[in-house]
Protein backbone atom coordinates (compact mmCIF):
# COMPACT_ATOMS: atom_id res chain seq x y z
CA UNK A 1 0.00 0.00 0.00
CA UNK A 2 1.18 3.63 -1.29
CA UNK A 3 2.00 6.14 1.56
CA UNK A 4 1.53 9.14 -0.96
CA UNK A 5 -1.04 11.53 0.03
CA UNK A 6 -3.10 12.39 -2.36
CA UNK A 7 -2.54 15.70 -4.10
CA UNK A 8 -4.77 18.03 -2.58
CA UNK A 9 -7.79 19.69 -5.26
CA UNK A 10 -9.40 23.32 -4.44
CA UNK A 11 -11.07 24.98 -7.00
CA UNK A 12 -10.27 28.64 -7.82
CA UNK A 13 -12.75 29.90 -9.75
CA UNK A 14 -16.41 28.90 -8.81
CA UNK A 15 -17.07 30.71 -12.48
CA UNK A 16 -15.37 27.90 -14.36
CA UNK A 17 -18.16 25.34 -12.62
CA UNK A 18 -21.13 27.35 -14.35
CA UNK A 19 -18.90 27.29 -17.59
CA UNK A 20 -18.88 23.61 -17.20
CA UNK A 21 -22.64 23.31 -16.40
CA UNK A 22 -23.69 24.98 -19.56
CA UNK A 23 -20.61 22.61 -21.92
CA UNK A 24 -22.44 19.74 -20.03
CA UNK A 25 -26.05 21.68 -21.20
CA UNK A 26 -25.20 22.31 -24.59
CA UNK A 27 -23.05 19.14 -25.37
CA UNK A 28 -19.96 21.35 -26.99
CA UNK A 29 -17.82 23.73 -26.19
CA UNK A 30 -19.24 26.43 -28.99
CA UNK A 31 -22.85 25.73 -27.58
CA UNK A 32 -21.56 27.00 -24.20
CA UNK A 33 -20.21 29.90 -25.46
CA UNK A 34 -23.40 31.08 -27.36
CA UNK A 35 -24.96 30.69 -24.46
CA UNK A 36 -22.97 32.52 -22.12
CA UNK A 37 -21.80 35.31 -24.27
CA UNK A 38 -18.27 34.61 -24.88
CA UNK A 39 -15.79 32.66 -27.12
CA UNK A 40 -15.02 29.52 -27.44
CA UNK A 41 -11.58 29.60 -26.79
CA UNK A 42 -12.40 31.47 -23.89
CA UNK A 43 -14.49 28.33 -22.98
CA UNK A 44 -11.86 25.93 -24.04
CA UNK A 45 -9.38 27.74 -21.30
CA UNK A 46 -11.60 27.18 -18.26
CA UNK A 47 -12.42 23.96 -19.59
CA UNK A 48 -8.43 23.33 -19.15
CA UNK A 49 -8.03 25.17 -15.83
CA UNK A 50 -10.97 23.24 -14.33
CA UNK A 51 -9.65 20.30 -14.99
CA UNK A 52 -6.21 21.27 -13.96
CA UNK A 53 -7.40 22.39 -10.47
CA UNK A 54 -9.86 19.35 -10.32
CA UNK A 55 -7.08 16.59 -11.43
CA UNK A 56 -8.99 15.17 -13.62
CA UNK A 57 -10.03 14.78 -17.03
CA UNK A 58 -14.28 16.14 -17.39
CA UNK A 59 -14.46 15.22 -21.26
CA UNK A 60 -13.04 13.63 -23.68
CA UNK A 61 -13.24 13.83 -27.90
CA UNK A 62 -15.79 12.29 -29.46
CA UNK A 63 -15.39 13.18 -33.28
CA UNK A 64 -15.82 16.88 -33.56
CA UNK A 65 -17.66 17.21 -30.26
CA UNK A 66 -16.72 15.92 -27.07
CA UNK A 67 -18.85 13.59 -24.15
CA UNK A 68 -18.64 14.16 -20.28
CA UNK A 69 -15.59 11.52 -18.85
CA UNK A 70 -17.19 9.69 -15.46
CA UNK A 71 -15.99 12.25 -13.28
CA UNK A 72 -17.04 15.03 -15.84
CA UNK A 73 -20.73 13.33 -15.06
CA UNK A 74 -20.58 14.21 -11.44
CA UNK A 75 -18.87 17.43 -11.76
CA UNK A 76 -21.65 18.50 -14.34
CA UNK A 77 -24.48 17.54 -11.74
CA UNK A 78 -23.20 19.18 -9.00
CA UNK A 79 -22.54 22.30 -11.03
CA UNK A 80 -25.97 22.01 -12.01
CA UNK A 81 -27.26 21.95 -8.54
CA UNK A 82 -25.30 24.66 -7.50
CA UNK A 83 -26.21 27.09 -10.17
CA UNK A 84 -30.19 26.08 -9.15
CA UNK A 85 -29.61 27.01 -5.69
CA UNK A 86 -27.78 30.17 -6.61
CA UNK A 87 -30.61 31.11 -8.53
CA UNK A 88 -33.19 30.60 -6.17
CA UNK A 89 -31.15 32.72 -3.80
CA UNK A 90 -30.94 35.81 -5.87
CA UNK A 91 -34.66 35.68 -6.15
CA UNK A 92 -34.87 35.53 -2.55
CA UNK A 93 -32.77 38.36 -1.81
CA UNK A 94 -35.36 41.27 -2.50
CA UNK A 95 -37.56 39.19 -0.34
CA UNK A 96 -34.63 38.71 2.70
CA UNK A 97 -33.61 42.24 2.39
CA UNK A 98 -36.44 43.07 5.41
CA UNK A 99 -36.00 39.52 7.16
CA UNK A 100 -34.62 38.94 10.62
CA UNK A 101 -31.79 36.34 9.96
CA UNK A 102 -28.15 34.51 11.74
CA UNK A 103 -27.30 34.99 14.94
CA UNK A 104 -28.82 37.13 17.84
CA UNK A 105 -26.22 36.87 21.17
CA UNK A 106 -28.99 37.64 24.25
CA UNK A 107 -27.41 38.03 27.91
CA UNK A 108 -29.98 36.97 30.32
CA UNK A 109 -30.05 35.61 34.07
CA UNK A 110 -31.98 32.51 33.83
CA UNK A 111 -33.99 33.56 36.24
CA UNK A 112 -36.35 35.41 33.29
CA UNK A 113 -36.26 32.02 31.25
CA UNK A 114 -39.20 30.45 32.28
CA UNK A 115 -41.83 33.55 32.76
CA UNK A 116 -40.86 35.95 29.92
CA UNK A 117 -37.53 34.52 27.46
CA UNK A 118 -38.52 30.83 26.63
CA UNK A 119 -42.12 32.25 25.10
CA UNK A 120 -40.65 34.73 23.22
CA UNK A 121 -37.76 32.52 21.80
CA UNK A 122 -40.99 30.30 20.36
CA UNK A 123 -42.55 33.25 18.90
CA UNK A 124 -39.35 34.13 17.41
CA UNK A 125 -39.26 30.18 15.75
CA UNK A 126 -42.75 30.31 14.49
CA UNK A 127 -42.17 34.30 12.54
CA UNK A 128 -38.47 34.15 11.94
CA UNK A 129 -37.05 30.17 11.76
CA UNK A 130 -34.25 32.00 10.45
CA UNK A 131 -32.84 33.71 13.34
CA UNK A 132 -30.52 31.86 15.60
CA UNK A 133 -30.76 32.77 19.24
CA UNK A 134 -28.09 32.55 21.34
CA UNK A 135 -28.39 32.39 24.77
CA UNK A 136 -25.63 33.28 27.82
CA UNK A 137 -26.14 33.29 31.48
CA UNK A 138 -25.22 36.48 33.51
CA UNK A 139 -25.44 39.60 35.59
CA UNK A 140 -26.51 42.66 34.63
CA UNK A 141 -23.09 44.38 35.24
CA UNK A 142 -21.60 41.78 33.00
CA UNK A 143 -23.85 42.31 30.20
CA UNK A 144 -23.53 45.95 30.25
CA UNK A 145 -19.45 45.61 29.02
CA UNK A 146 -20.37 42.97 26.63
CA UNK A 147 -23.23 44.98 25.17
CA UNK A 148 -20.71 48.06 24.82
CA UNK A 149 -17.88 46.16 22.83
CA UNK A 150 -20.51 44.34 20.70
CA UNK A 151 -20.49 40.60 22.40
CA UNK A 152 -24.08 40.84 23.02
CA UNK A 153 -26.21 42.27 20.84
CA UNK A 154 -29.56 42.61 23.81
CA UNK A 155 -29.03 41.74 27.18
CA UNK A 156 -32.34 41.26 29.60
CA UNK A 157 -31.60 42.24 33.20
CA UNK A 158 -33.15 42.07 36.44
CA UNK A 159 -33.66 45.43 38.24
CA UNK A 160 -34.78 45.53 42.27
CA UNK A 161 -34.88 48.55 44.28
CA UNK A 162 -31.53 48.91 45.40
CA UNK A 163 -30.13 49.15 41.84
CA UNK A 164 -28.38 52.38 40.87
CA UNK A 165 -26.83 51.38 37.81
CA UNK A 166 -28.84 52.14 34.65
CA UNK A 167 -27.84 51.79 31.02
CA UNK A 168 -24.65 53.08 30.00
CA UNK A 169 -23.99 55.20 27.48
CA UNK A 170 -24.74 54.47 24.37
CA UNK A 171 -27.27 51.86 25.16
CA UNK A 172 -30.92 52.03 25.82
CA UNK A 173 -33.40 50.22 27.49
CA UNK A 174 -37.30 49.44 27.66
CA UNK A 175 -38.77 48.12 30.38
CA UNK A 176 -40.78 44.27 29.49
CA UNK A 177 -42.06 43.76 33.00
CA UNK A 178 -43.02 44.87 36.38
CA UNK A 179 -44.57 42.75 38.95
CA UNK A 180 -44.52 42.59 42.97
CA UNK A 181 -41.92 40.58 45.73
CA UNK A 182 -43.32 38.35 47.76
CA UNK A 183 -42.34 36.94 51.25
CA UNK A 184 -42.47 33.41 51.01
CA UNK A 185 -42.22 31.26 54.23
CA UNK A 186 -42.19 27.29 54.89
CA UNK A 187 -45.67 26.30 55.27
CA UNK A 188 -45.30 25.30 59.17
CA UNK A 189 -44.59 29.20 59.78
CA UNK A 190 -47.99 30.77 58.07
CA UNK A 191 -50.33 33.14 60.49
CA UNK A 192 -53.78 31.76 60.88
CA UNK A 193 -54.53 36.04 60.30
CA UNK A 194 -52.76 38.51 57.89
CA UNK A 195 -50.39 40.54 59.95
CA UNK A 196 -48.11 43.46 59.14
CA UNK A 197 -44.68 43.33 57.67
CA UNK A 198 -43.22 43.96 60.66
CA UNK A 199 -45.31 41.79 62.79
CA UNK A 200 -44.26 38.98 60.17
CA UNK A 201 -40.54 39.43 60.08
CA UNK A 202 -40.39 39.60 63.94
CA UNK A 203 -41.85 36.65 63.93
CA UNK A 204 -39.30 34.92 61.90
CA UNK A 205 -37.37 35.23 64.51
CA UNK A 206 -34.16 33.74 63.58
CA UNK A 207 -35.40 31.75 60.79
CA UNK A 208 -32.32 31.93 57.85
CA UNK A 209 -32.78 33.24 54.65
CA UNK A 210 -31.99 32.50 51.04
CA UNK A 211 -31.25 34.58 48.46
CA UNK A 212 -29.31 35.87 45.24
CA UNK A 213 -25.35 35.99 45.75
CA UNK A 214 -23.60 39.77 46.84
CA UNK A 215 -23.16 41.72 43.82
CA UNK A 216 -26.92 41.11 43.01
CA UNK A 217 -30.25 43.67 43.68
CA UNK A 218 -31.88 40.96 45.42
CA UNK A 219 -29.71 40.75 48.26
CA UNK A 220 -28.98 44.42 49.10
CA UNK A 221 -32.88 44.57 48.74
CA UNK A 222 -33.61 42.13 51.36
CA UNK A 223 -30.34 43.78 53.80
CA UNK A 224 -32.28 47.58 53.57
CA UNK A 225 -35.86 45.74 53.93
CA UNK A 226 -34.63 43.55 57.42
CA UNK A 227 -32.80 46.49 58.67
CA UNK A 228 -35.07 48.74 57.94
CA UNK A 229 -37.54 46.76 60.29
CA UNK A 230 -34.96 45.85 63.01
CA UNK A 231 -34.55 42.56 61.58
CA UNK A 232 -31.23 42.18 59.77
CA UNK A 233 -31.53 39.41 57.35
CA UNK A 234 -28.98 35.79 58.33
CA UNK A 235 -28.27 34.94 54.85
CA UNK A 236 -27.61 31.22 55.07
CA UNK A 237 -28.29 30.19 51.73
CA UNK A 238 -26.98 32.12 48.72
CA UNK A 239 -28.29 31.12 45.51
CA UNK A 240 -29.21 32.83 42.18
CA UNK A 241 -32.24 30.42 40.94
CA UNK A 242 -35.34 31.23 42.88
CA UNK A 243 -36.61 27.23 42.19
CA UNK A 244 -33.81 26.14 44.21
CA UNK A 245 -34.55 28.81 46.67
CA UNK A 246 -37.90 28.00 46.88
CA UNK A 247 -36.64 24.27 47.45
CA UNK A 248 -35.27 25.45 50.74
CA UNK A 249 -37.95 27.02 51.79
CA UNK A 250 -40.40 23.93 50.94
CA UNK A 251 -38.14 21.54 53.07
CA UNK A 252 -38.55 24.53 56.14
CA UNK A 253 -34.80 25.70 55.53
CA UNK A 254 -35.36 28.80 54.69
CA UNK A 255 -37.40 32.15 53.89
CA UNK A 256 -37.17 34.26 50.86
CA UNK A 257 -38.66 37.12 48.70
CA UNK A 258 -39.66 35.86 45.43
CA UNK A 259 -40.93 37.87 42.61
CA UNK A 260 -44.40 37.04 41.38
CA UNK A 261 -44.09 34.81 38.38
CA UNK A 262 -41.49 32.46 40.45
CA UNK A 263 -43.70 32.64 43.36
CA UNK A 264 -47.03 31.16 41.63
CA UNK A 265 -46.47 27.81 41.77
CA UNK A 266 -44.05 26.20 44.81
CA UNK A 267 -45.71 23.13 46.87
CA UNK A 268 -44.64 23.18 50.55
CA UNK A 269 -44.27 27.21 51.03
CA UNK A 270 -46.41 29.89 52.26
CA UNK A 271 -47.05 33.39 50.18
CA UNK A 272 -47.54 36.15 53.17
CA UNK A 273 -50.35 38.02 52.05
CA UNK A 274 -49.05 41.02 52.91
CA UNK A 275 -47.59 43.79 51.04
CA UNK A 276 -43.70 44.29 50.75
CA UNK A 277 -43.93 47.59 48.73
CA UNK A 278 -40.84 45.87 46.76
CA UNK A 279 -40.97 45.41 43.18
CA UNK A 280 -38.48 43.61 40.55
CA UNK A 281 -38.25 45.55 37.31
CA UNK A 282 -37.12 43.11 33.82
CA UNK A 283 -35.68 45.39 31.29
CA UNK A 284 -33.89 44.68 27.56
CA UNK A 285 -30.75 46.73 26.86
CA UNK A 286 -29.56 47.15 23.23
CA UNK A 287 -27.46 49.21 21.80
CA UNK A 288 -28.78 52.68 20.87
CA UNK A 289 -29.96 52.98 17.57
CA UNK A 290 -29.34 49.64 16.51
CA UNK A 291 -31.90 48.71 14.39
CA UNK A 292 -30.94 45.67 12.32
CA UNK A 293 -33.91 43.62 11.93
CA UNK A 294 -32.19 40.65 14.06
CA UNK A 295 -32.80 42.69 17.34
CA UNK A 296 -36.07 44.48 16.28
CA UNK A 297 -37.31 40.98 15.93
CA UNK A 298 -36.29 39.93 19.27
CA UNK A 299 -37.60 42.99 21.47
CA UNK A 300 -40.53 42.54 19.39
CA UNK A 301 -41.35 39.39 20.44
CA UNK A 302 -40.43 40.46 24.31
CA UNK A 303 -42.74 43.36 24.09
CA UNK A 304 -45.60 40.73 22.59
CA UNK A 305 -44.94 38.72 25.69
CA UNK A 306 -44.42 40.92 28.31
CA UNK A 307 -47.12 41.54 30.65
CA UNK A 308 -48.64 45.13 31.11
CA UNK A 309 -46.26 47.20 33.61
CA UNK A 310 -48.03 46.44 36.93
CA UNK A 311 -49.32 49.13 39.53
CA UNK A 312 -46.88 49.67 42.49
CA UNK A 313 -47.47 47.68 45.30
CA UNK A 314 -49.09 49.70 48.66
CA UNK A 315 -46.51 50.25 50.98
CA UNK A 316 -45.95 47.71 54.12
CA UNK A 317 -47.49 49.10 57.18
Amino acid sequence: MSGRTPARRELHNWDRLRVFAEVSRTGSVAGAAEALGVTAPAVSQQLRRLESELGTRLVEPMGRGIVLTSAGHRVAREARGMARALGELVRALPALAGEAAGPVRIGAPMSVLAPLLAPALARLQTTHPDLEPRLEDGEAAAFLARLADYGLDAAIVERWPSDAARAGRGLAERTLLREPVHLVVPQRLAAPEPRSLRAVLAALGETPWTVCPPGSGALETLRQLTRAHGRPARNAHLIGSYPAQLELVAAGLACALVPASAAADAPGTHRVPVATGIERTIGLLTRAGDDRHAVTALVDALAAGGAEPAAPTPPPP
